[in-house]
């Protein structure tokens, strides 16, 4: 796998291949997922990685000093309840599903974008969200994210200020809560970008 950085201006649009990143376990990556400034790498007997320039606890318990980065550093496995499956990145949170179906959420979270209690700005020990059971799919937007479970229904939570978790209102939504003007279709797939989101929906029949 490998990383690069790109450095845009009115003058200048260049492409920096920094060097490839290999996990120091013997097994191969099969999915990553970027933030703003740090990226989530699985392996395939789900191991988790992580790497780049850590804020907000993204990196859990491991915290360099502010603005170092550090290459390719292994989240230990006895935070979560077994091997990791799913990965998605926002600005600066993470969400992880495990192979026992619990979801995970860490970094920062004073706009609910964790899903569940944070009394603080962040939060960097990774802990269950209660509220969501059976997702199929996960997609993190800037500070806010999508959850589709098995039956097609399309959860929502985190900030809000542009209306992206579609509850009718700007507030932040501090739990992963139903989106009710799809829920009499299937959802199937979904994006979000900084301040909005997509959703693909079927008919149920």
């Amino acid at each position: 796998m490998y990383t690069f950085d790109i450095f845009l201006s009115s003058f200048v649009n260049k492409v920096h291949f920094s060097f490839l990143l290999e996990p120091q376990d013997g097994y191969k990556f099969v999915k990553i997922s970027a933030g703003s400034f740090h990226t989530l790498a699985l392996t395939e007997n789900g191991n988790l990685w992580c790497f780049g320039t850590f804020k907000y606890g993204v990196a859990t318990h491991h915290n360099p000093a502010p603005g170092h980065s550090m290459l390719v550093y292994a989240i230990s496995k006895s935070l979560f309840d077994g091997p990791i499956v799913k990965i998605a990145c926002g600005w600066t949170h993470c969400l992880v599903k495990s192979a026992s179906e619990k979801i995970f959420s860490w970094g920062r979270g004073d706009y609910g974008q964790l899903g569940r209690s944070c009394d603080q700005s962040h939060d960097s020990n990774p802990q269950p969200i209660e509220d969501l059971q059976c997702v199929n799919s996960l997609r993190c937007g800037s500070e806010h994210n999508l959850a589709i479970t098995d039956d097609g229904k399309l959860f929502t939570w985190g900030w809000n200020e542009h209306g992206m978790c579609a509850t009718g209102d700007e507030n932040n939504v501090v739990r992963p809560t139903q989106v009710k003007a799809v829920s009499n279709l299937l959802s199937v797939d979904g994006g979000a970008g900084a301040g909005h989101c997509f959703i693909l929906c079927q008919d149920k029949d």
